[in-house]
């Protein structure tokens, strides 16, 4: 499963640029594409520190008004500074404060349910 590299863009709405794939290493979803805009629905945001990797699903909207989610793999230390401190950066150019993300696999188990798991 390829890691999937994220960066903030704006704050408010909380919105991201799919800047691709970690080490250019796979190829990106189908449902993704390189440099596109998308904004996050639900996930805890700021992220605290490493425990949050594997524990927390983000959300996002695509333009379209589709919606996906994933797992949060990875992040910035600017990821859990305030949401202020990160408009601040924003504003003065920073492009730092990145996310790294996995896909969400549904498995149909023996129960016939979807439950989400990644690899």
């Amino acid at each position: 499963m390829s890691v999937i590299e994220f960066s903030l863009i704006n704050t408010e709405p909380m919105t991201f640029n799919v800047d691709g794939i970690r080490y250019n290493e796979g190829q990106l979803p189908a449902f993704l594409a390189k440099d596109m805009t998308v904004k996050l629905i639900s996930g805890k945001w700021p992220l605290e520190d490493y425990k949050d990797c594997g524990r927390h699903t983000f959300v996002f909207e695509k333009d379209d008004g589709s919606q996906f989610s994933m797992l949060v793999s990875g992040f910035s230390y600017t990821c859990a500074w305030s949401k202020e401190k990160q408009h601040e950066e924003l504003q003065n150019g920073a492009r730092h404060i990145g996310i790294s993300l996995v896909e969400l696999i549904t498995k149909k188990s023996d129960d016939d349910m979807c439950h989400p798991e990644f690899e």
